[in-house]
């Protein structure tokens, strides 16, 4: 009887805890799962699912805690809570061959785990020989600091594929070097809708035509800098 009593007490602290919680964070006990946009385009057509809330994985089947472990900060799990979650999401990257599980793995120990970099590039490695450019995209700037050149090459190959980031980054990497080649990169990952590039397009562009063009493509592309900046110009256009 007592045994029965201190784990009802124990159950109704947890309930407590968990509704206190969620009230002061201003949300339902209740998790909501919301969609959060690529990087870029895959050619996969899959996305990553992040979560806002405290999660409890009690008394949940397997595909419903699934759905919960997508999110870029563990910081409100608790150990536990993280132990079970990247139980599911190995067994989901390994056995099931779901590549949003491998790149959330991989930015987990990027991010959370001190930069272990070996087993981040592992997951990211693995998703991306199943043609998750997202992964691939994270594995490439894995080898910049040791193999720059091999880097350099991942990355313009990923651009010529479509994605948008690796034109980006190739712009980066090269613009202090040759402003020109830097330019075609930004050029490239504007126009696969990348708002930083046309930005960084139109900063390394002489003409006022292209300017306002790269400046347009940025503010449609969701840039708030290509929208403030293009404001600004018709401003000046209108003196």
């Amino acid at each position: 009887m007592t045994k029965l009593i201190l784990y009802t007490s124990f159950f109704f602290f947890l309930i407590i805890t968990e509704n206190a919680q969620a009230i002061k964070k201003n949300l339902t006990p209740s998790v909501t799962v919301r969609p959060v946009e690529l990087e870029a385009a895959p050619l996969t057509q899959e996305s990553e699912n992040y979560f806002d809330g405290d999660v409890s994985f009690n008394n949940k089947n397997e595909n419903q805690m699934s759905s919960e472990c997508h999110q870029e900060d563990y910081g409100a799990f608790t150990q536990w809570q993280i132990s079970q979650a990247n139980k599911i999401l190995r067994k989901n990257c390994f056995d099931k061959g779901d590549n949003n599980s491998c790149y959330t793995l991989g930015k987990f120990y990027l991010i959370r785990m001190h930069r272990n970099v070996i087993t981040a590039k592992t997951y990211f490695d693995k998703a991306c020989g199943r043609n998750h450019l997202g992964s691939c995209y994270r594995s490439n700037m894995l080898l910049e600091a040791t193999q720059f050149q091999l880097a350099k090459q991942k990355h313009t190959q990923l651009c010529n594929s479509g994605h948008a980031n690796s034109c980006h980054r190739l712009g980066g990497i090269i613009a202090s070097s040759d402003v020109q080649e830097a330019k075609s990169f930004y050029t490239k990952g504007c126009n696969l809708q990348n708002g930083p590039s046309c930005v960084r397009a139109a900063e390394l562009s002489g003409n006022s035509i292209a300017v306002s063009s790269f400046l347009s493509k940025g503010c449609n592309a969701g840039s708030s800098v290509a929208c403030r900046l293009k404001n600004m110009n018709k401003k000046r256009a209108s003196r």
